[in-house]
């Protein structure tokens, strides 16, 4: 495989501010851009259960492709394009799955055998608009694989604090094997 297509190149570019009252430059600094190749890029994965959402989604991206999206964008920075693919990587066939999402189990948890689960734990505790504290919140981090039950879902949505949620459903994938 080449791994030259994913390549990430680092720029230090120069930046400095301008005085408002004397047009006078001051305070050089430098910024790191990052730029992925011509065939490199991000990706993620959206699985609709009720595709009247995606219509919005396509929206929010188009809006963030026009103004671009991370530090710098009032400075021509975090420009991207996108495309979408319609595939199904959610391969239901296998005896164990693996999670590419966060995962905060529910009742189901009972239904493992814990023997054969390979996993990692992770935790997340933020902060509300307020600067207060939400609950910490325990989750399976991804990569971590489970033996098969067949529940068409597997976790759930947890209130952290106000009206703040903690997305927990996992988005698996099938795998075939003991792991």
């Amino acid at each position: 495989m080449n791994f030259e297509k994913f390549k990430v190149e680092s720029i230090n570019l120069p930046r400095n501010t301008i005085n408002r009252v004397t047009q006078a430059s001051e305070n050089i600094f430098y910024t790191s851009l990052h730029n992925f190749s011509e065939d490199g890029g991000l990706f993620f994965a959206i699985r609709f259960l009720d595709t009247i959402y995606k219509n919005d989604v396509i929206a929010a991206l188009k809006f963030l492709r026009d103004r671009g999206f991370g530090g710098d964008v009032s400075v021509g920075k975090g420009q991207f394009d996108f495309k979408i693919e319609d595939k199904d990587i959610q391969n239901q066939d296998g005896e164990r799955f693996v999670i590419l999402s966060r995962y905060i189990p529910g009742e189901e948890l009972k239904l493992f055998n814990m023997e054969e689960m390979w996993y990692e734990i992770g935790s997340k505790r933020g902060r509300g608009s307020d600067g207060r504290v939400r609950r910490q919140v325990r989750f399976f981090i991804e990569g971590s694989t489970f033996p098969e039950i067949r529940r068409e879902f597997y976790g759930r949505i947890i209130h952290s604090a106000g009206d703040a949620v903690e997305y927990g459903y996992s988005y698996k994938v099938g795998m075939k094997g003991n792991g």
